[in-house]
């Protein structure tokens, strides 16, 4: 069985003031959070991007030292 617990209105009113700052903070985390995997997704398809344009350019190389290597 739980006992009443009293408190002054006062009291309660900046415990409540409290938990607002916590939420409204505790929001903005979310915010940022959301932003920064947004940011690391788009730096993925980037660094996917450049690594599939250096395999391109790497295979373009070896078939001109191939064609240079061949007597004609």
């Amino acid at each position: 069985m739980s006992t009443p617990v009293f408190v002054k209105v006062e009291r309660y009113k900046k415990v409540q003031t409290a938990i607002d700052r916590v939420k409204k903070r505790l929001e903005d985390a979310k915010i940022v959070f959301k932003r920064i995997n947004e940011l690391k997704t788009e730096e993925e398809h980037e660094l996917g991007a450049w690594q599939s344009e250096l395999a391109r350019i790497e295979n373009k190389i070896s078939n001109i030292q191939s064609a240079l290597s061949k007597p004609r």
